[in-house]
């Protein structure tokens, strides 16, 4: 906002009374901010320690821990979590796919956004 006040043009103290109003405003932008990222990360932490999770047809995934999963990228078998990383090489898997054939999503990634490199 105050790059863009910067191509304005205006008498010194219209800028001026502009910067002031935008810059009380950041801590208000800032706090909402906050709010908005912690709640999506506690939204992700709970489904995270759920042991189980349903795909969109209603069908329930087992995900927990005592879980056996073969890794998407060696291919090594393991008891785990779905969305725990691999033992052998760390690689995590972005869904899980339900014996109906759709796709659950791994919650983490929602939070990196469209901008991961899946």
């Amino acid at each position: 906002m105050l790059a863009a006040l910067a191509g304005v043009r205006a008498p010194w103290w219209v800028l001026l009374a502009l910067s002031a109003l935008v810059l009380a405003a950041l801590p208000v932008t800032l706090l909402v901010d906050a709010i908005v990222m912690f709640a999506r990360s506690w939204r992700v932490a709970r489904s995270l320690s759920t042991p189980e999770a349903r795909c969109p047809r209603g069908h329930v995934v087992v995900l927990g821990p005592g879980a056996a999963w073969t890794c998407g990228a060696c291919g090594y078998a393991y008891l785990g979590s779905g969305w725990g990383p691999c033992p052998r090489c760390g690689a995590v898997a972005a869904y899980v796919t339900c014996p109906c054939g759709l796709a659950l999503d791994n919650p983490v990634f929602e939070l990196l956004g469209s901008d991961d490199a899946r």
